[in-house]
């Protein structure tokens, strides 16, 4: 698994997130799924209500 190469990209899908892009994109840009965003983005920066 590739867990460890993801762990460290979560302060960089935050910056991106917090920069605008979508989850899409963010996920383009760092070749990872849509749903390794999410996850990843939930965990970061948990969902606004």
């Amino acid at each position: 698994m590739h867990l460890d190469h993801i762990s460290h990209l979560e302060p960089r899908i935050a910056e991106l997130a917090k920069q605008g892009m979508s989850q899409r994109q963010i996920a383009a840009t760092l070749q990872i799924s849509v749903a390794t965003v999410n996850r990843k983005l939930h965990k970061v920066m948990p969902p606004v209500v």
